[in-house]
Protein backbone atom coordinates (compact mmCIF):
# COMPACT_ATOMS: atom_id res chain seq x y z
CA UNK A 1 0.00 0.00 0.00
CA UNK A 2 2.69 2.23 0.85
CA UNK A 3 4.27 1.81 -2.88
CA UNK A 4 1.15 2.43 -4.47
CA UNK A 5 0.28 5.68 -2.18
CA UNK A 6 4.06 6.63 -3.52
CA UNK A 7 3.18 6.08 -6.95
CA UNK A 8 0.42 7.66 -6.86
CA UNK A 9 1.99 11.18 -5.77
CA UNK A 10 -0.34 11.59 -2.32
CA UNK A 11 2.63 9.96 0.06
CA UNK A 12 5.27 12.02 1.21
CA UNK A 13 7.53 12.00 4.17
CA UNK A 14 6.97 12.25 7.08
CA UNK A 15 3.53 10.84 6.38
CA UNK A 16 4.88 7.79 5.18
CA UNK A 17 7.25 6.31 7.93
CA UNK A 18 3.28 6.84 9.66
CA UNK A 19 1.74 4.50 6.72
CA UNK A 20 4.32 1.94 6.64
CA UNK A 21 4.50 1.95 10.67
CA UNK A 22 0.70 1.62 11.14
CA UNK A 23 -1.17 -1.88 9.51
CA UNK A 24 -4.42 -0.95 7.63
CA UNK A 25 -5.14 -4.19 7.93
CA UNK A 26 -5.71 -4.30 12.15
CA UNK A 27 -8.46 -1.73 11.88
CA UNK A 28 -10.04 -3.78 9.02
CA UNK A 29 -9.66 -7.18 9.70
CA UNK A 30 -13.20 -8.28 8.00
CA UNK A 31 -12.51 -6.79 4.58
CA UNK A 32 -11.38 -9.39 2.10
CA UNK A 33 -9.04 -6.78 0.09
CA UNK A 34 -8.54 -3.13 0.00
CA UNK A 35 -7.06 -0.74 -1.99
CA UNK A 36 -5.37 2.44 -1.60
CA UNK A 37 -8.80 4.06 -3.39
CA UNK A 38 -11.34 2.56 -2.11
CA UNK A 39 -12.98 3.21 1.45
CA UNK A 40 -13.40 0.18 3.54
CA UNK A 41 -16.87 -0.28 5.72
CA UNK A 42 -16.44 -1.64 8.74
CA UNK A 43 -20.26 -1.73 9.92
CA UNK A 44 -23.42 -1.89 8.58
CA UNK A 45 -26.89 -1.40 9.61
CA UNK A 46 -29.63 -4.17 10.42
CA UNK A 47 -30.92 -2.51 6.74
CA UNK A 48 -27.38 -2.86 5.13
CA UNK A 49 -26.61 0.96 5.04
CA UNK A 50 -22.69 1.53 5.97
CA UNK A 51 -22.82 3.30 9.37
CA UNK A 52 -19.12 3.70 10.12
CA UNK A 53 -15.91 3.33 7.40
CA UNK A 54 -12.43 3.90 6.90
CA UNK A 55 -11.38 6.65 4.48
CA UNK A 56 -9.76 5.18 1.59
CA UNK A 57 -6.17 5.70 2.20
CA UNK A 58 -5.22 8.39 -0.92
CA UNK A 59 -7.59 10.81 1.42
CA UNK A 60 -5.94 10.05 4.69
CA UNK A 61 -2.70 10.90 3.34
CA UNK A 62 -3.74 13.94 2.00
CA UNK A 63 -5.89 14.75 4.94
CA UNK A 64 -2.23 14.31 6.97
CA UNK A 65 -0.37 16.13 4.76
CA UNK A 66 -2.28 19.07 4.68
CA UNK A 67 -2.59 19.22 8.71
CA UNK A 68 1.34 19.38 8.79
CA UNK A 69 1.67 17.36 11.91
CA UNK A 70 5.04 17.13 13.47
CA UNK A 71 6.86 15.54 16.94
CA UNK A 72 5.53 16.81 20.33
CA UNK A 73 2.06 17.42 18.56
CA UNK A 74 -1.23 18.20 20.42
CA UNK A 75 -3.99 16.78 18.47
CA UNK A 76 -7.95 16.23 18.90
CA UNK A 77 -9.58 14.52 16.00
CA UNK A 78 -13.15 14.24 15.94
CA UNK A 79 -15.67 11.37 14.49
CA UNK A 80 -12.02 9.49 12.70
CA UNK A 81 -11.04 7.04 15.54
CA UNK A 82 -9.18 4.31 14.43
CA UNK A 83 -6.73 3.93 11.69
CA UNK A 84 -6.61 7.99 10.91
CA UNK A 85 -5.88 8.04 14.89
CA UNK A 86 -3.17 5.41 14.87
CA UNK A 87 -1.74 7.10 11.99
CA UNK A 88 -1.67 10.37 13.64
CA UNK A 89 -0.04 9.45 16.97
CA UNK A 90 3.02 8.02 14.86
CA UNK A 91 3.26 11.19 13.26
CA UNK A 92 3.00 13.52 16.43
CA UNK A 93 4.95 10.28 18.52
CA UNK A 94 5.52 9.09 21.90
CA UNK A 95 5.70 13.21 23.30
CA UNK A 96 2.73 14.32 21.30
CA UNK A 97 -0.77 13.83 22.50
CA UNK A 98 -3.66 12.63 20.32
CA UNK A 99 -7.66 12.35 21.76
CA UNK A 100 -10.16 11.25 19.39
CA UNK A 101 -13.64 11.34 20.30
CA UNK A 102 -16.39 9.33 18.46
CA UNK A 103 -20.14 8.56 19.13
CA UNK A 104 -20.06 4.92 18.11
CA UNK A 105 -18.76 2.81 20.85
CA UNK A 106 -17.86 0.35 18.29
CA UNK A 107 -15.66 3.13 16.52
CA UNK A 108 -13.68 3.94 19.60
CA UNK A 109 -13.90 -0.16 21.01
CA UNK A 110 -11.75 -1.00 17.77
CA UNK A 111 -9.61 1.59 17.36
CA UNK A 112 -8.52 0.98 21.12
CA UNK A 113 -8.14 -2.64 20.72
CA UNK A 114 -6.22 -1.79 17.36
CA UNK A 115 -3.91 1.16 18.10
CA UNK A 116 -0.39 0.55 18.24
CA UNK A 117 0.58 3.28 20.71
CA UNK A 118 -1.17 4.81 23.96
CA UNK A 119 -0.58 8.25 22.65
CA UNK A 120 -3.96 7.44 20.76
CA UNK A 121 -6.76 7.69 23.02
CA UNK A 122 -10.83 7.12 22.27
Amino acid sequence: MVAELRTCGVLRSPEAAAFAAVPHEKFAPDAATYSTRDTVVTKRSAEGRATSSISAPWLQAEMLEAARLRPGGRVLEVGRGGYNAALTAELVGPEGVVISVDIDPFVTERATASSPRPATRT
